[in-house]
């Protein structure tokens, strides 16, 4: 998630990362286990500064490894922040205003999980910055979270997910429900079709010209494809808006 919000940070990260944040996952690795209760430790190689003061360059920016880890505890910290203040004020706005600093569902998500194991009463992170450049200037070095962040956590992890919509979205399966009233030009068709690699059913509204081919395409059981911004409905989603709806694209006969 640290990867993925020091490129972008977003509410919700989906299942297609940056190819940056891929690139930095091959190269982290966990290192040695230490004594003590679930000590995890991770390593995170990062090249020497050269040149600190050259011509060309007086102030050189951090590699993209070194932002990774200051996003990450620095994004830690504001959870725990704003899950204090949640606490208190029964407001989601804390967990909103962090999220440029990378704070988001999939954080939440990671903290609460890392919770449930062993039921620990406090989770610490630490930083050991590397010799071979700078510390980071007012960078932190430790966080702490405790159990009782983890109701207001959670909390913000499902609001992030409820109010997330996928934009753009390209949906494609069979049509397995039509709905249209007496008289009303404009059906809604459910389309069974993987969202996030999940497989789910989508709701969308289409004009009269749109659901006869899904009429069509459910007769002769073929898929469709509806691009749109997509939002979770309860259990299933909703194509909030679309700007196509066509026969998938391995349909090669007409159905008409």
């Amino acid at each position: 998630m640290a990867a993925c919000a020091t490129v972008n940070p977003r509410p919700v990260f989906h299942a297609r990362k940056p190819q940056l944040a891929n690139d930095y996952i091959e190269t982290a690795r966990l290192g040695q286990t230490e004594h003590g209760s679930f000590v995890l430790t991770m390593l995170s190689p990062v090249a020497p500064q050269l040149n600190a003061h050259s011509d060309t360059e007086l102030f050189p920016g951090d590699p993209f490894e070194r932002q990774v880890v200051k996003t990450l505890i620095g994004a830690v910290g504001l959870t725990a922040e704003a899950a204090e203040v949640a606490s208190t004020t029964g407001t989601f706005t804390p967990f909103q205003d962090a999220v440029s600093g990378g704070v988001s569902a999939n954080l939440c998500e990671a903290l609460v999980g890392l919770f449930s194991v062993g039921d620990p009463v406090r989770m610490e992170l630490s930083v050991a910055w590397a010799q071979n450049r700078p510390q980071p200037p007012a960078a932190l070095s430790r966080v702490a979270l405790t159990k009782d962040f983890v109701p207001a956590i959670s909390e913000a992890a499902r609001m992030f997910r409820a109010r997330d919509v996928l934009e753009a979205y390209a949906v494609q399966g069979p049509v397995v429900k039509l709905e249209r009233a007496e008289n009303e030009p404009e059906g809604r068709v459910t389309i069974y079709a993987p969202i996030e690699d999940v497989m789910r059913k989508v709701v969308v509204t289409l004009s009269a010209e749109d659901y006869e081919k899904a009429m069509a395409a459910h007769r002769a059981y073929r898929q469709v494809r509806v691009v749109g911004d997509v939002k979770r409905d309860g259990r299933s989603y909703r194509v909030q808006s679309h700007v196509s709806f066509s026969f998938a694209q391995d349909d090669n006969e007409s159905l008409f």
